[in-house]
C-alpha cells in the first residue's frame, strides 16, 4: 500500500498524488490517500471530481497543532506511521527516508506499507514515465456548465488565459513578487505576436485585477461563484485556454499550463534570471514555448498598452439585473443556475455586494435543483451574511440533512431559537442525541473569550478550541479569540477584526493578538471592550484574573483540558508548566473533562459527551463530496452542548 499525504490547494493535491500514483503503479500497490489535512483547511479536497482511479481516503481528527506544516512528518499520526516507510521529500530529523526520483521504486519493492510526505511536484524526478496517462485523468468526470460556457467563449479565436495570483502569496518571503506592468506588458505582447485575442483573466482577487487591467471587451474577467467547486472551474478554464500568463511562483497556474495538450501553446512568465533590472535589450524569444519578459520587455510593452472597445460588457451587466430581479422557484431555476453560470464569464460590472447576491441566488436554485454539495460551498461563504434569513435557513437545513449532518442541523436550528426539531435523524440512537444537544443549546445569547494554548494557524485550519468557538458562534453568542500566531497568521489578525481564512471567508467570530492584549494588560482589555456577563474558556491561567478586576458584569471561567486525545492541542498540552495546568485546574469555575477529576467545592466537573468517531483513523470508500467540508466539527458539538448546558 501507498499511502499519499494530500495537502489543501489544488495544484499542490494534484502533484502529490501523480506522484504517488506513479509510484504505487510501479510498484504494483494500492494507493491511497490521507486526506485528514484537507477537512478542517480552507483549502479542501477536490480529486474526487477529476477522472482519477477510485481510491480509498484516509480520514482523522487526532492532530497535533503544533506540527500543521504539510512536510512536517511528525504531525502523522503514531497509529497511522506505524508499521510505515515514511518517504520524504527532504531530510528531516524524523526518521524518514528522501525519495530522490521514481528510480528508487526498485529499492522499496520489498516494503508493503509506504507513506509519502511532501510536495514531489518536479514531473522528471517522480511521474515522467507515467506522464501521458496521468495527464488524461485530470479532465472533470462531468463537464460542469461552467465549462461548457468556457468552451463555447473561446472556440474559434485565440485565447489567453491570465493567473494573478496574491492571497498569501503576498506573505510568502519565497514568492516572485509580480509587478502590475508585467501583466499589461504580457498582453500587449500576446497582442502583437497572436493578433486578434481574448483574454481570460483568474485571480483570487479579481477586484485587484480589474483596477490592473481595466475594462476591454477582450478582457473577461472570469470569476464562478461558490467556494472549491469554483476553483475547480477556472482551474480547468485556464487550462483550456491556448496560452497563459503565468504569476511566477503560483503551482495553479503552473498545472495548469503542463496539463494543455497543445504543443503550440506559449507560456508567458517573468524573467528573474538578471537581479539588477538593468536588462538593455529584449529577451523574447516565440521559437520557444516558454516566453519570458525582461525589464527592458516589460517596459517597452506595459507603455504600449490601451483600453480598446468597452460595448461587450452591457450584456453582462443587463443578465446582472435580470438574476438579482427575479424570484426562485420550481420553474425558473435552471434557466437561472444557467444565466448565473454565464455571467461568471465577465464579472467587471460586479462589486463583493453583488457577488454576494448572486450567490444566494445561486445558493436558492441550487437547493431547488438538489445539488446540495454544491449547495453546501456556496453557503459557506454566504454564512456570515445571510444565516439570518428564512430562506438561507431553511435551505440550509435540507442540505444538511442530505448528507446526515443531524448534529450540525440541530445546532442550527437550536441557534434560531425553534421551539422544537423540525426533522428526525435515520438512527434512533442518533435521534435522541441530536434532540438532547438541542435542549441544551436552547440558552440565552452570552458573551465567550476563548484563549488556545498553542500558536494558532486559525486562518487556514481550524482546530481545537477553535472548532467550540464557531459553533457558539453558529448558536448565536459573541464569540472573540486571543491568539498566540503561527506561521504568518499575525498579518491575517491584525488586519481584520473577524476571524477570516485564507480565501477571505469571514467567519464571524472576533478576534485579537494575544501579544496586544497582554501589553495592554488583560483586566484593561476585558473593561475596555466589554460590558456585561462573560465567560472566558482559556487554556492560558494568565487570563483566569481576580474577578474584581472585571468592573462590567460577571466572569466565569472554563478550563476544557488536554484529556481528550483527539483534541489537536493535546499532545502540546505536556509542554505546559505543571503549576500552570494546576491553576488552571483550580481556579476554573468549570472544568470540561473527559477523564475523571476531583473538583473542589466552588466549581462544576462535567463529562462531556459527543458522537464522533473515536476511532485514530477511518476509511472513506465512496467518492469525497464537497459538501463534506467545513462541517462543524461533532466532537466540539458535544462540547459546546455539554458546556452550555452547565453554566
Amino acid at each position: 500500500m501507498v499511502v499519499v499525504r494530500i495537502s489543501p490547494g489544488l495544484a499542490n493535491q494534484i502533484y502529490e498524488f501523480m506522484s504517488a500514483y506513479a509510484l504505487a503503479k510501479e510498484l504494483g500497490q494500492e494507493l491511497v490517500a490521507d486526506i485528514a489535512e484537507c477537512v478542517d483547511a480552507a483549502w479542501d479536497y477536490c480529486l474526487d471530481y477529476f477522472n482519477i482511479p477510485n481510491v480509498k481516503k484516509i480520514v482523522y481528527h487526532t492532530k497535533d497543532a503544533r506540527y500543521i506544516g504539510h512536510v512536517d512528518t511528525r504531525g502523522i499520526p503514531t497509529a497511522l506511521r506505524e508499521g510505515m516507510v515514511i518517504l520524504a521529500e527532504q531530510e528531516n530529523d524524523n526518521d524518514c527516508f528522501v525519495y530522490k526520483n521514481l528510480d528508487m521504486a526498485r529499492e522499496l519493492q520489498g516494503e508493503i506499507n509506504i507513506y509519502m510526505c511532501g510536495y514531489f511536484s518536479d514531473r522528471d524526478r517522480y511521474y515522467l514515465k507515467y506522464w501521458d496517462e496521468i495527464r488524461e485523468m485530470f479532465r472533470l468526470k462531468e463537464e460542469t456548465a461552467e465549462i461548457s460556457h468556457i468552451k463555447r467563449l473561446i472556440k474559434d479565436r485565440t485565447s489567453v488565459g491570465v493567473h494573478i495570483r496574491r492571497g498569501d502569496m503576498l506573505l510568502a518571503e519565497w514568492a516572485v513578487v509580480m509587478e502590475d506592468d508585467f501583466y499589461r506588458a504580457a498582453i500587449e505582447c500576446c497582442r502583437e505576436h497572436f493578433g486578434d485575442c481574448v483574454f481570460l483573466i483568474f485571480s483570487d482577487d479579481i477586484e485587484y485585477a480589474k483596477g490592473v487591467l481595466g475594462q476591454d471587451d477582450s478582457l473577461y474577467y472570469v470569476h464562478f461563484l461558490g467556494y472549491s467547486d469554483a476553483d475547480l472551474n477556472e482551474f480547468v478554464s485556464l487550462s483550456l485556454c491556448d496560452h497563459r500568463i503565468m504569476s511566477n511562483s503560483s503551482t495553479f497556474s503552473r498545472l495548469a499550463d503542463e496539463l494543455n495538450w497543445k504543443e503550440e501553446r506559449k507560456t508567458f512568465w517573468k524573467d528573474i534570471g538578471c537581479k539588477d533590472g538593468g536588462e538593455l535589450q529584449s529577451n523574447i524569444n516565440f521559437e520557444k514555448r516558454n516566453i519570458r519578459l525582461n525589464a527592458f520587455d516589460i517596459q517597452m510593452y506595459s507603455r504600449r498598452y490601451f483600453i480598446h472597445k468597452r460595448s461587450a460588457l452591457d450584456q453582462y451587466a443587463q443578465l446582472q439585473r435580470e438574476i438579482l430581479d427575479s424570484r426562485v422557484d420550481e420553474h425558473n431555476y435552471g434557466k437561472l443556475l444557467d444565466k448565473i453560470c454565464l455571467c461568471s464569464l465577465n464579472v467587471f460590472h460586479q462589486n463583493i455586494t453583488i457577488e454576494k447576491k448572486l450567490t444566494f441566488q445561486k445558493f436558492l436554485c441550487l437547493i431547488r435543483n438538489k445539488q446540495y454539495s454544491n449547495a453546501l460551498q456556496a453557503a459557506f461563504k454566504l454564512y456570515h451574511d445571510y444565516s439570518s434569513k428564512q430562506m438561507f435557513f431553511e435551505g440550509l437545513i435540507e442540505a444538511l440533512l442530505f448528507f446526515g449532518e443531524y448534529e450540525e442541523a440541530a445546532i442550527e436550528e437550536a441557534g434560531r431559537g425553534l421551539e422544537t426539531l423540525t426533522f428526525s435523524a435515520d438512527d434512533p440512537e442518533t435521534d435522541v442525541y441530536c434532540k438532547r444537544i438541542f435542549e441544551k443549546c436552547k440558552k440565552k445569547k452570552m458573551k465567550f473569550i476563548i484563549v488556545p494554548y498553542i500558536n494558532m494557524y486559525a486562518s487556514g485550519r481550524i482546530t481545537s478550541l477553535v472548532e467550540l468557538g464557531l459553533i457558539l458562534q453558529h448558536l448565536g453568542h459573541e464569540v472573540t479569540f486571543i491568539f498566540s500566531p503561527s506561521y504568518n497568521e499575525e498579518d491575517y489578525i491584525r488586519r481584520t477584526k473577524y476571524l477570516t481564512n485564507r480565501r477571505e471567508v469571514c467567519l464571524g467570530c472576533g478576534q485579537y493578538l494575544l501579544e496586544d492584549v497582554q501589553k495592554k494588560g488583560i483586566s484593561n482589555f476585558l473593561n475596555d471592550s466589554y460590558t456585561g456577563d462573560i465567560v472566558i474558556i482559556s487554556r492560558r491561567a494568565s487570563f483566569f484574573i481576580d474577578r474584581k478586576e472585571y468592573r462590567n458584569g460577571n466572569m466565569k471561567y472554563v478550563f476544557p483540558d488536554f484529556s481528550d486525545s483527539r483534541d489537536a492541542e493535546a499532545a502540546g498540552s505536556w509542554e505546559m508548566d505543571r503549576k500552570e495546568l494546576e491553576c488552571l485546574y483550580d481556579r476554573a469555575d468549570l472544568v470540561l473533562t473527559k477523564q475523571k477529576v476531583k473538583g473542589n467545592e466552588n466549581q462544576k466537573i462535567v463529562n462531556w459527551e459527543d458522537n464522533d468517531s473515536q476511532e485514530a483513523y477511518y476509511i472513506v470508500k465512496e467518492r469525497w463530496e464537497l459538501g463534506r467540508e467545513h462541517r462543524l466539527n461533532k466532537r466540539a458539538i458535544g462540547m459546546a452542548a455539554d458546556l452550555l448546558d452547565n453554566l
